[in-house]
Parts: C-alpha cells; structure tokens; sequence
C-alpha cells in the first residue's frame, strides 16, 4: 500500500503520549510505527505539568516517524473523556413528498443540532447518530436509500474543551502536520464492537493509569460520558502504601495480583528481598478493594 495512504493517529493517555501510523489492508489493520514518551499527565481535566506537553508529543511523533519510515502529514488525535462532554439531541425533518433519504438529509440533520450555549469554549468533535426514524416510526440504523416524507434522529454529540484543541493544534501545524480530533473511547467502541452489539447498547470501561473513562453507546452515538482521575497508578501507590515498599517494588508485585485469589498462604518475593514477600491474598484483597 502506498505510504499516503497510511494513517496516524496520537493517543493522549495518563501516563505517555503514543503516536502510530497503520494501514488498512480489508479487514486487517497493520501498524507500521509506534512512538511514545512519558509525561506527568493530567488530573480533573486539566495538564499536571503544561511545560511537558509540547516536547512530549513532538517526541513521540518523531518517534514514530522514524520507525514507520514516512513522515506524518495529518494526525487523528483522540481526546481523553476529561476534556470532553456528550449530550444527545433530537433533530426532524419534514418533507412535502416522499424523497429517497441521501447523505444530505443525514448531514442537515446533524447541523440542525450543531449549536450549544457553550459554543464559546467547547466544539463538536464526534458526531454520530444514535437511531434514525422514518414515518412510520420504526427505528432503524441506516437511513440511505430509504422513502419517506420524514426522518428523524437522536444524534450524539461529543464536544471537547477549546483549550485541549488549540493547545495541541498549535503544536501540530507548527510542525506542519494537520490535527483532526475525535472522542478516542468512542472511535475505541467503533473499533471493537461490530453494529449489531452496538445497537443492543454498549457499556464501556477504560481503564488508565491516572485517569479511567466509561461511556454508554447505542447505534453510533455515545448517550453518556465519564471520565474520573483513577486507576492502575493508584493501586499501585496503595500496593506502596499498605506494604511499606517503594513504587517501583510495588508496580512489579502488581503484576503477580490476582483478585479471585483466596488463600492458599502463597508469597509474592520482592525482587531485591528474596526472602520477603507479600502475601497474595492479602495483595489480592487491597488490589479488589480500589477497583471496586
């Protein structure tokens, strides 16, 4: 395949910043480069640290440029649910006769809705449809092709903080590469799921390393939208905590956790200590204990 036609995206997690370039082969995916670098993260929405977040994704873009052998022109960015919110709308047309429904009617009825009161510091980055209805009021998940002489549609808009945009924008063009953002625990969803479970409804968990998200999608359109400052980096300052050993100690002893275990008297060894250890009932039940 040629190499414009290969696609990259940039993943802004809580722990690293990655940037990937894949292509498509059918149903197949392959990932051509990787790149990634570690930074301080964000907390309730907002940069732990705003001096690391240029160099951090300039960093791992280079990365993967030079690992995928092609240089990047346009970025997918996704867009951690802290910066984002959705909300659900309905929008109707009407029509004089029957018409066959194209992709026009479709997109006038995504515009229709496009306006919030908020406008001034948030902006649609996902828009997608939950469920469409025809006159006769069944819902149905494609409308192209279809008569009628009405269509309506609950629609899903995710719309991310001005802020995040022009920050991360700002970086990218200065580099001369295009940004073009989306919600990534829904394009995460889109990937995973084919249509038929997403129609059935979709409950989502994404778990961090700071910062987890859960969202509930139905159809294409995500109906609701949480991200929360918790995760794996929090058990393992617990696992620190509680054990009186060193984050580092604690990250590796997470590892061997396994929170159906019971019993059993069996010892996790710390590397450096061989002959002291953690109990794994005991680390089982402090790990259950914060994911719960």
């Amino acid at each position: 395949m040629p190499k414009n036609d290969r696609v990259a995206v940039l993943d802004v997690g809580s722990e690293k910043i990655r940037a990937a370039v894949a292509e498509k082969d059918g149903q197949h995916i392959s990932v051509c480069g990787t790149g990634e670098a570690e930074y301080s993260g964000f907390y309730e929405g907002a940069w732990l640290d705003p001096s690391e977040i240029k160099a951090a994704v300039l960093s791992a873009v280079s990365r993967a440029e030079s690992a995928s052998g092609s240089g990047i022109k346009k970025l997918f960015v996704g867009v951690p649910a802290q910066f984002c919110y959705a909300e659900c709308k309905e929008s109707v047309l009407f029509f004089e006769k029957p018409r066959k429904i194209s992709g026009d009617e479709i997109a006038l009825l995504f515009k229709k809705g496009e306006k919030f009161p908020d406008d001034d510091a948030y902006a649609n980055i996902t828009v997608a449809p939950v469920y469409f209805l025809l006159a006769d009021n069944k819902r149905i998940i494609e409308p192209r092709g279809a008569v009628s002489d009405k269509i309506k549609a609950l629609v899903s808009y995710v719309r991310c903080k001005k802020t995040f945009i022009g920050e991360i924008e700002s970086i990218l063009n200065a580099a001369g590469i295009e940004a073009e953002f989306v919600s990534s625990v829904w394009a995460e969803i889109m990937y995973l799921f084919a249509p038929e479970q997403r129609d059935r409804y979709v409950l989502f968990a994404d778990a961090g390393y700071i910062a987890s998200e859960v969202a509930l999608l139905r159809g294409d359109g995500i109906l609701a939208l949480n991200g929360f400052s918790l995760g794996g980096g929090h058990i393992t300052a617990d696992i620190a905590d509680l054990f009186e050993i060193s984050f580092g100690q604690a990250q590796r002893v997470k590892a061997f956790a396994d929170i159906t275990y019971r019993g059993g008297g069996d010892v996790i060894p710390l590397d450096e200590y061989p002959d002291e250890g953690i109990l794994a009932d005991e680390l089982a039940m402090a790990v259950a204990a914060r994911v719960e």
